[in-house]
């Protein structure tokens, strides 16, 4: 049985010399018998993932779906761009994520792929949308920046449309409702550590003076409101936009820390549970148990 790699044996510059004529950049195409050559040493110096021997801590052994699927979107080269382009891509996507909505216990919503945890996390924008007293609406969308948390953009959301209202004739000396799925912002509105926060209070307390009434209103988010819809629609065409750099704060550093450690560990250990009887039993029964679930264990030796 071949080994998990050979490379573990070699410094990388020896590596890199070994592999210098797949690695280096000729003046002159390569023919078709060294491109196959190439790949050959390419795969011979991979770490072979596939393998029952192979634990890392982002993966082990070999997803025989995931490598059909892979295979399959290799081969038909589609762009997610438009329907037009991905039919078949873009139904399975809205399945997807009709699927990962349902699991998660919310009833509508909007969603998207991507590429990782990581790039998840910077795509946050605030939005407001607006009802005003003649019917018409307004709907804003602006991208927070990278690495922003979703308290910085709810606050901020409501802290432009408070703006907003501020500015318009139409609130003066008229009764406003802000509304807001973010329960967080608003049990914190009345602290003074954040300044998210300040900035809001302060934001309020301006369009206080100029309404006859304002009310700050929590409701639940994905429980088909119509504006709370609208609000996820406007949230994932701002992460969309292209993210400005800006330097987060102690708050917001901690805060996307402790998220990134929490996403990468339910990603890791999916079926974890603090109240598994497993916990009960010995380091070494653990382990037997871990390796049968995982398949890192000799009953796939056959296989290699």
């Amino acid at each position: 049985m071949y080994p998990i790699s050979f490379f573990s044996s070699y410094q990388p510059n020896q590596l890199a010399e070994m592999m210098s004529h797949c690695l280096d950049i000729h003046t002159e195409g390569r023919d078709l018998e060294q491109l196959l050559s190439d790949c050959k040493e390419t795969l011979k110096y991979c770490v072979k993932t596939g393998h029952p021997h192979f634990l890392n801590q982002l993966s082990t052994g070999v997803d025989v779906v995931g490598v059909a699927g892979a295979w399959l979107a290799a081969a038909v080269n589609t762009n997610m761009f438009t329907y037009e382009a991905a039919p078949v891509f873009t139904l399975m996507e809205e399945v997807v994520l009709s699927r990962m909505r349902q699991l998660i216990g919310w009833q509508d919503g909007e969603a998207m792929f991507a590429p990782g945890g990581g790039c998840r996390r910077c795509y946050k924008s605030k939005v407001v949308y607006i009802e005003w007293p003649d019917n018409s609406s307004s709907k804003i969308s602006i991208p927070t920046g990278k690495y922003s948390t979703n308290y910085k953009a709810e606050a901020e959301a409501l802290q432009e449309a408070a703006k907003v209202l501020v500015n318009s004739e139409a609130t003066h000396h008229a009764k406003v409702v802000l509304l807001t799925d973010a329960r967080s912002v608003l049990d914190a509105r009345d602290s003074t550590k954040c300044p998210e926060v300040n900035a809001l209070a302060q934001a309020i307390t301006t369009l206080s003076l100029t309404a006859s009434k304002l009310v700050l209103q929590w409701i639940p988010g994905h429980v088909d409101i119509f504006g709370n819809d609208v609000a996820d629609q406007l949230a994932k065409e701002g992460g969309m936009m292209e993210q400005i750099q800006h330097n987060p704060s102690d708050n917001e550093a901690r805060t996307l820390i402790n998220s990134a450690l929490d996403c990468h560990c339910r990603q890791e250990h999916p079926q974890y549970n603090s109240k598994d009887a497993i916990h009960k039993l010995s380091r070494a029964e653990q382990v037997t148990i871990f390796r049968l679930r995982t398949g890192h264990n000799r009953l796939k030796h056959h296989l290699f």
